[in-house]
């Protein structure tokens, strides 16, 4: 590390908050220049996704059990890590699609064969033009989430993701099979 790091301070804030919502209020600290509106723009972006990243970080914790396996070499972590991300990033896509946008069709996260594979192992119905949302709700009731209980949390979608992935793989092979 350097003795000293030059610090940009940008202040942003919202002037005409909706009312029921509180105003944006941050105070960042950056390395990057602020010379420029883009330079701020950009900056301000960044930090806007810092909630997308710690959901990212969620889905690997609480939804792939990252923490729960204790694995202690750096081979171990990168290959569970290579393994667990796609998963993470495919249930962070459908519950933030779901939530967003629930009307979108749900073969923007899953192909053709896997929404087939989720029409035949989930025990709620799955139309034949599926959206997110629908899609969202049979994984976790495989995962064994009640409707009435409200939104599915990462741990009830990690189950249901992981029965809904073996199972899919298995669908997948055994359709490739027999074309």
């Amino acid at each position: 590390m350097p003795p000293t790091i030059e610090l940009n301070v940008l202040h942003v804030f919202e002037k005409d908050a909706p009312d029921e919502q509180e105003p944006v209020d941050w105070l960042l600290y950056t390395t990057e220049p602020l010379q420029t509106r883009r330079d701020v723009e950009h900056v301000v972006d960044a930090y806007r996704c810092r909630w997308l990243i710690e959901e990212l970080n969620k889905a690997l914790k609480t939804g792939c059990v990252v923490q729960e396996r204790q694995l202690e070499s750096l081979d171990a972590l990168t290959t569970m890590l290579a393994l667990s991300l796609p998963i993470a990033v495919e249930l962070l896509a459908l519950r933030t699609l779901a939530r967003a946008a629930p009307s979108t069709p749900a073969d923007v996260v899953f192909h053709e064969q896997e929404l087939a594979a989720l029409r035949h192992v989930s025990h709620r119905p799955l139309p034949q033009r599926p959206t997110v949302q629908d899609a969202l709700w049979c994984i976790a009731g495989l995962g064994g989430h009640i409707k009435n209980n409200g939104a599915p949390g990462w741990q009830v979608l990690q189950r249901g993701m992981e029965k809904f992935v073996n199972f899919a793989a298995g669908w997948c092979a055994a359709k490739r099979r027999n074309l």
